[in-house]
């Protein structure tokens, strides 16, 4: 079996190679081949989660999937994942990468006859420029999965460690811990044996590793761990998709990061949960009802609904980078001056316009006297207004007009009650964007002459709308994003 080694630039002058063997990437990939063509296992709510007492407490990643083709959370999945038009290209890319690891390509999904439950990619801080992986795959035929490890394969040592069997292949070591196939550096699939004989702390005991997981959904169908220090050295400084991730996930303070996605009728849904240090956190503020999408009109592609505005405000004034209105107008109700009266709920709109982007804000006010004060320090092209107890601020008249009697809302639209439906009472922020609208605007603004824009660009379409809420108490913060996939 070849290995493959691919590095990541870490901040300052300090690298980390991560060793992924070929082998390895390849029987991740495989997971994704398997599940389509269905596995085995019951129909049992919870997936099966043995792989993390096999993982160090210190991992920086971990990435856990139910492959149990059975299972209701996993079909579901697999339904929407067959609906985008870039899974068989995946699926033909993986069976691609196995022919070239010196597999049969009529025997791609060899790995089905003996494949469980879950699969699960472990990356650990050895302490050293190199991170250890470590692939884990649930078993049910012992034999079958070492008969498919050997095919084409010249030379296989064998040893023993705490009375198991390894068997190395090359730079890659194998070994079965009890139903649990693991494959990785010799160091990492020591070390995960140890593990297993009660030596060491693995991540499945970890208190913020359990903290974290607490009250995940049950029937999720992938479900992830990432420290602080793996988000900003190992998906950060990539580029892509790694990147953005990366960044978004990133916070003040931020200890970890546990992620569940789960499969629901007409979309997915991810929870991510942050561990944050409470001194770096600041004051957690009560929660409250959303109600200012009431006052947005329905051609809104971007709101949020919130409190404070910064850090949410942040991700606006990219969307509105192009808009120089709209960014002094953030600016303005970040900094205090004439928006300093914005102290409580918060309505955020972008709407489509000629030549840039409209913004509006939306709040509320028990001092309408003041807040028309206010309004004549605004500066044109800024707008303002108060109506009803309601202080509206736009980009342009038109978007002012708008706010002031909005028919019909954002609130009554369809998609809008599909993505985001009636938040809780206790929610910190809430954000919605119409993603169709969004490409749209991104298409007539030179999108479409980015070749990597158009070799994604039919799977994002399968994405109409993106909804985000938002809670959070000391030490922690949680956001349910849901993606809306008619």
């Amino acid at each position: 079996m070849e290995s493959s080694t691919s590095r990541v630039q870490l901040p300052g002058n300090r690298r980390l190679h991560l060793l992924l063997a070929g082998t390895a990437g390849i029987l991740v990939g495989v997971l994704l081949a398997v599940v389509l063509l269905g596995g085995g296992g019951d129909d049992d709510a919870a997936p099966a989660s043995g792989t993390a007492g096999l993982v160090p407490a210190s991992a920086l990643v971990y990435l856990h999937l139910s492959t149990d083709g059975e299972r209701d959370g996993t079909r579901q999945a697999l339904q929407i994942a067959r609906g985008f038009p870039g899974w068989n290209a995946l699926r033909d890319r993986t069976v691609r990468q196995l022919v070239a690891a010196g597999r049969d390509g009529a025997q791609a999904a060899g790995v089905t006859p003996f494949l469980g439950d879950e699969a699960a990619l472990a990356l650990t801080d050895r302490g050293t420029e190199t991170a250890g992986s470590l692939v884990m795959l649930q078993v049910t035929d012992q034999a079958a999965a070492n008969r498919y490890l050997e095919k084409g394969q010249a030379t296989v040592r064998e040893s023993e460690a705490r009375g198991i069997q390894t068997r190395t292949f090359g730079t890659l070591v194998t070994a079965i811990i009890g139903d649990i196939l693991v494959i990785g550096q010799l160091q990492s699939v020591r070390e995960a044996i140890e593990l297993s004989t009660g030596r060491g702390d693995t991540l499945a005991d970890d208190p913020s590793y359990q903290r974290a997981m607490e009250g995940m959904p049950a029937d999720r169908a992938a479900d992830a761990w990432a420290t602080a220090d793996g988000i900003r050295r190992l998906l950060a400084p990539q580029g892509g998709a790694l990147g953005i991730a990366g960044a978004l996930l990133d916070a003040p303070g931020l200890r970890a990061t546990a992620l569940a996605l789960t499969a629901e009728e007409d979309g997915l849904n991810l929870r991510v949960r942050r561990l944050v240090d409470p001194d770096a956190q600041g004051k957690v503020a009560g929660g409250f009802d959303p109600s200012l999408a009431e006052f947005m009109p329905d051609d809104v592609f971007a709101f949020a609904d919130l409190r404070n505005l910064t850090g949410v405000a942040q991700r606006f004034l990219s969307l509105a980078a192009q808009n120089t209105e709209a960014r002094t107008l953030l600016e303005a109700a970040q900094q205090g001056g004439a928006l300093e009266f914005l102290k409580g709920e918060v309505g955020v709109g972008l709407s489509p316009g000629v030549p840039a982007s409209v913004l509006t804000l939306v709040a509320r006010t028990d001092d309408e006297e003041g807040a028309r004060k206010a309004m004549k320090s605004l500066k044109a092209p800024l707008v303002g207004d108060v109506v009803d107890g309601r202080v509206i601020v736009s980009t342009s008249a038109a978007g002012l007009s708008a706010a002031k009697d909005p028919d019909p809302p954002l609130s009554g639209t369809e998609i809008f009650k599909k993505t985001v439906g009636d938040s809780d009472n206790g929610v910190s922020s809430l954000l919605f964007l119409d993603f169709t609208q969004l490409l749209r605007l991104g298409e007539q603004t030179g999108l479409r002459d980015n070749r990597e824009y158009l070799a994604v660009a039919p799977d994002l379409e399968k994405v109409q709308a993106v909804g985000v809420s938002s809670t959070a108490e000391e030490g922690s913060s949680t956001s349910e994003i849901f993606f809306l996939i008619p």
